[in-house]
Parts: C-alpha cells; structure tokens; sequence
C-alpha cells in the first residue's frame, strides 16, 4: 500500500499497518466497526424484503396500481428496495484496505454502484414520501376524490 504523506513525499506502509491503524485512525474499537458494519446488513435486509413483500401484494390483488395511493407505494418501495439493499451490503463494497471500516471487500467501482443505489433511495424514498403527504393532504383538507387527484 502507498499513502501519500505529504505533496512531495511516499510512505510505504505495509498490510499489517493498515490493519493496526484501523482501530486508532478511526476511533472505534473493533467491536464498534463490526457493530457498525453488521447492523445495517440486517436492518437493511428486513427492510428490503418488506418492500419486496408490498410490491408482490399489489402485483397479486385485483386493483395492482389504479389508485393514486397505491402508486405511490410501490414507488416508495422500489426506492426504499435500492437504499435497503445498499444499506445490507453495509462495508462490503468498500475498496479493500480502506481504513476504519469493517471487511471493506470491494474496489473503487464496487464502492461507486453501492453509492448510486444508495443515493437514488436517498433521494426517491423521501420524495414519495413526500408524494403521500400531499396526497393525503389533498384527499383530507381538501376533499379530493382519487379520480381529482389523478386528473390535476
């Protein structure tokens, strides 16, 4: 491995190194990086799956997607489905020898996929969710019918 110490200079810093400075450049113990990169394997999991079990609910009933309502859910789990198994993939996709983070498996490109889903969840999920509350907004207050809503 070669960091960069400064502009003009290279260290040479051997895998053993790395792996020590791990605990102290992060400041987590490696019980707290393991927790930290655990964690979210399972919340992300269990979150992944129940969107996936939603959208196969509406797949399978009679209305499927007619209602405004009913769209923006499946919506709103597609996107969560991309930031949930972002989140499950936890440190994984890190490039491997990235300091302070558990099990960084990945490369550069691994790191850049897992980033996309992760942001495109980010951004979809609250803008459906902000979808929902202008629909219940407009079905509450203003009295709307879904067929209103569809239509303006």
């Amino acid at each position: 491995y070669s960091f960069v110490t400064d502009k003009s200079t290279e260290e040479k810093i051997d895998r053993t190194t790395v792996e020590l400075k791990n605990d102290t450049m992060s400041g987590f113990s490696k019980g707290q990086q393991l927790a930290i990169g655990i964690t979210p394997m399972f919340t992300g999991s269990l979150s992944a799956i129940s969107s996936f079990t939603i959208i196969v609910m509406m797949y399978r009933s009679e209305q499927r997607l007619s209602t405004p309502y009913r769209r923006i859910i499946f919506g709103m789990s597609v996107f969560d489905i991309f930031l949930s198994v972002s989140m499950a993939f936890s440190s994984l996709p890190s490039p491997k020898g990235t300091v302070g983070t558990w099990n960084p498996q990945g490369n550069h490109i691994t790191c850049a996929i897992q980033g996309f889903f992760f942001y495109t969840g980010c951004v979809g999920a609250p803008l459906y969710n902000l979808g929902l509350s202008v629909y219940y907004l407009c079905i509450a207050r203003y009295e709307m019918s879904n067929e209103d809503f569809r239509t303006k």
